[in-house]
């Protein structure tokens, strides 16, 4: 399977697309991928085939 981008690549930022110093990333069993943003003070999660991710801890939810 080939990977699709689903964040990063269009510079730094706080939009759903967007990270700011990303720190951390986990996957799940699922495919579930959640990426801690540090400077966006954020976790986000993309589930398997998202275009976009969605923020489940800090930042504005």
């Amino acid at each position: 399977k080939e990977g699709v981008i689903v964040a990063g690549g269009r510079g730094q930022g706080s939009n759903r697309t967007q990270l700011n110093n990303p720190t951390g990333i986990v996957v799940d069993r699922l495919g579930t991928v959640y990426v801690a943003d540090q400077r966006n003070n954020r976790v986000m999660r993309w589930y398997d085939s998202a275009s976009y991710g969605d923020v489940i801890a800090g930042g504005l939810i």
